[in-house]
């Protein structure tokens, strides 16, 4: 970025600088421009302790549309790990999709805490490092309390609850 605040001028090749002035509204324009290409993802699980199944849900918020996505997954011991896994598939998503400029949300403090912190017990640290693994310009992990999850939470039930219901032809079936 710095050598494209320089221009030539006609003498020897010697580069002019421009004013600093100019070079701070560039930089104000680069990290604008920075700020506006970062992503927002919001996830969440639900988990069902009985089945040890758990539902993920996770949102792309991006102009001019959200992205949901959602997906269930089996033997998952605990709610912790249902939300380790809901963190991995949107990093997955985020890393398919070739995103640089990413943002983290989700309402569970403990993986939060945990992933911000880079320890956690052994049934986490594997996917803890997995998710850190990957490569991104920018990516942060940030807490949000409940009420601004609901969409994420609403997908991840949805899709716990997917594997005992089956739509067919607009109506809803009950599997046996």
């Amino acid at each position: 970025m710095i050598r494209s605040l320089f221009r030539k001028t006609k003498g020897p090749g010697q580069p002019h600088v421009l004013s600093w002035y100019l070079i701070i509204e560039k930089v104000k324009q680069f990290k604008q421009k920075e700020r506006e290409q970062k992503r927002k993802h919001i996830l969440d699980a639900a988990r069902d302790a009985s089945r040890q199944a758990a539902g993920l849900g996770w949102i792309l918020l991006s102009n001019p549309h959200n992205v949901p996505f959602k997906e269930q997954v089996e033997f998952v011991p605990s709610s912790l790990m249902a939300e380790a896994l809901a963190l991995c598939e949107t990093v997955f998503t985020c890393q398919r999709l070739m995103m640089k400029l990413v943002r983290f949300e989700s309402d569970y403090s403990q993986l939060i805490k945990i992933v911000n912190s880079g320890f956690g017990n052994s049934g986490t640290s594997c996917i803890v490092t997995d998710v850190i693994a990957y490569i991104f310009d920018f990516i942060c992990f940030v807490w949000i309390p409940q009420e601004r999850n609901t969409f994420a939470d609403v997908l991840a039930k949805d899709a716990l609850n997917a594997s005992g219901q089956q739509v067919v032809d607009g109506a809803l079936n009950a599997l046996n």
